[in-house]
């Protein structure tokens, strides 16, 4: 994501009234000088130095204030509007009077802010020493954006110069994903973890195999799935007893380890991934499965972990939606590791938990580990961008995983409906 650049306040400039004055004078002391008109000599002067005295006061005035900034809403999706809300208050012992203002907005937000600052009274008067400023601004797409200081355009009385003079800091405003809604109810692809494994018994004759698990420390001796213990060789616990929530992984494509062949449709391509991962987090959340995401580059939004990492963010209810959309807001697109590292800690979940990987544009080595990783999920889909090569979608499809197209964002609720039908032979589990 490039970098945001920071707005600017005016340089110290005359009004168009001041430069006349200023050039009234100049005109005036240079035809007194080649005359030798002495009266025209002393009111060109005088027309000359209005302006410069004007310019000095407003540079000099005095301005001290205290301004806060809110957002409402706190933390927009791209494309909606918020509006921002600042508290200015007087702190100086003289009146705040004769200013305009406007808030420094990065170009990406379209916003409308300025207008003229009501007077305000002396900092422990009885008047009012504080005011409200508002106005509306639309972010154009997902991000973090630095909103501010609050610029304060100050004149002198006679309205001949001015000065802009930034104010307060600066407030960051997290911009998320756009969220499609995907078909289905609100309770995810899977209603409850107990209806999953139902389905996939119909689908899969091994369904003893689908609902079982690896034992792990603390599992009590009466979950143990005896059938699929014999036939895997290692001690199986029934998963379908399991308490807690589902869990589901979600894989996201941040390396773009293929690119070179699409490089201007790649960061466009990446937009609509991140999206459709904020759609799929938040649908799956809202079921109450918990969610790993795993990224493909290196780790962004695992919690705790170092960015630059190698682990999976989880997000679960209550809050963890929240808590994706935000992480998913500067998410970027990052150089995948070298060798060994670039695999570690990345996939290694025991169980045969539903996968869903958001790929952009993958390079050989990601897909034969994303064809590794077939064996430990069940359902596997991959939602693959128009950017990805034919030969790795071919590749993904022998290895099992079921592989559904997208090509924008107006594809996602489409896509979501035909990864349900992949996923469980025409059942619509959301239903």
């Amino acid at each position: 994501m490039p970098a945001i650049p920071r707005p600017r306040p005016w340089t110290p400039r005359f009004s168009l009234r001041g430069a006349g004055f200023l050039v009234a004078g100049a005109v005036l002391v240079g035809y007194a000088v080649l005359n030798d008109v002495s009266e025209l000599l002393f009111v060109g002067w005088l027309l000359a130095a209005l302006p410069l005295i004007a310019l000095a006061s407003a540079i000099l005035r005095p301005v001290r204030v205290e301004v806060t900034r809110r957002f409402a809403p706190d933390i927009p999706a791209g494309g909606s509007p918020t509006r921002v809300v600042l508290t200015v208050r007087n702190l100086s012992r003289k009146p705040l009077a004769g200013t305009r203002w406007r808030d420094g907005t990065p170009p990406q937000l379209a916003a409308g802010s300025g207008g003229r600052v009501p007077v305000l009274a002396a900092a422990g008067s009885s008047r009012r020493d504080t005011v409200l400023l508002d106005y509306s601004l639309i972010p154009g797409r997902r991000g973090v954006y630095p909103v501010g200081p609050l610029l304060l355009l100050c004149t002198d009385p006679f309205g001949l110069a001015s000065c802009e003079r930034p104010v307060g800091g600066t407030t960051d405003l997290v911009v998320t994903p756009r969220v499609t809604a995907l078909p289905g109810r609100r309770s995810g692809f899977a209603r409850e973890e107990g209806d999953v494994h139902e389905l996939l018994r119909q689908s899969n004759a091994d369904s003893e195999e689908l609902i079982a698990r690896e034992y792990r420390p603390g599992d009590p001796v009466r979950r143990v799935n005896w059938p699929a213990t014999a036939r895997r060789g290692e001690i199986m616990v029934r998963q379908e007893e399991q308490g807690g929530s589902p869990e589901a992984v979600v894989i996201l494509d941040t390396a773009l380890a293929g690119r070179g062949r699409h490089e201007g449709r790649d960061e466009h391509a990446f937009e609509i991934a991140v999206e459709l991962t904020a759609s799929i987090g938040v649908h799956l959340i809202a079921g109450a499965f918990r969610v790993h995401v795993v990224e493909l580059g290196t780790s962004q939004l695992a919690v705790g972990e170092p960015r630059g990492g190698t682990g999976a963010g989880v997000f679960g209810p209550p809050g963890g939606d929240r808590t994706l959309l935000e992480g998913l807001a500067s998410v970027v697109t990052v150089t995948p590791a070298q060798g060994d590292d670039r695999w570690r800690g990345r996939g290694l979940y025991s169980s045969r938990m539903p996968a869903f990987a958001i790929l952009v544009d993958i390079d050989e080595d990601d897909g034969a580990f994303l064809a590794a990783l077939r064996s430990r999920y069940e359902p596997a889909v991959a939602f693959v961008l128009d950017t990805m090569a034919a030969a790795r979608v071919d590749a993904l499809a022998e290895a099992g995983w079921r592989c559904i197209p997208i090509r924008s964002a107006r594809d996602i609720a489409e896509a979501w409906s035909a990864g349900q039908q992949a996923m469980f032979g025409g059942v619509d589990v959301a239903r």
